[in-house]
């Protein structure tokens, strides 16, 4: 078996989240790290608190593949977010990777070569049995678009442009 069909044999066992785990985890103080492969200008336009930026078209596969070997303070600026990179472990990881939604059965179905030509899916995928091999305390990937985000949860979103959030 190739290392895409693993991926995708895994999937089944992947923890897939939806928007309001990861506003509960945020509302309740607890220890969330969000890691965002959206693209650099979309995360510019809006993220969300104690998120950090991967983009998956400035990042090759072995960064992802391999993130635990990667994880050093000049992944971010951010105090914060240095910190809880240095506890990874520690912390409720969520993963977003797309504006738009996936739906879950639809990843599985793919053929292993139209996951690989999704760049952003692809390399979540690679992060996400980077991370659930290095025993992370939990760990879930969400589907539904960062735009499904902002619709229901707006009022947590920073907008960090003065740019429109969506056309």
């Amino acid at each position: 078996m190739n290392e895409i069909s693993s991926i995708i044999t895994n999937i089944a066992k992947m923890n897939f989240i939806n928007e309001t785990k990861i506003f509960n985890e945020i509302q309740n103080n607890k220890k969330i790290l969000i890691l965002d492969l959206r693209s650099k200008n979309d995360f510019k336009n809006m993220s969300l608190p104690n998120s950090m930026n991967l983009p998956f078209d400035e990042n090759q596969d072995d960064f992802f593949e391999n993130f635990i070997n990667y994880i050093n303070p000049d992944l971010t600026d951010d105090p914060i977010i240095k910190g809880m990179l240095c506890k990874f472990r520690r912390y409720y990881i969520a993963i977003i990777f797309s504006e738009e939604k996936f739906h879950r059965k639809n990843i599985i179905d793919l053929p292993d070569e139209k996951v690989r030509s999704n760049d952003s899916l692809y390399k979540s995928l690679l992060l996400y049995n980077s991370l659930a091999t290095n025993k992370v305390r939990e760990l879930g990937v969400y589907l539904k678009g960062f735009k499904q985000l902002y619709f229901k949860y707006f009022f947590i979103v920073r907008n960090n442009l003065n740019d429109p959030l969506f056309k």
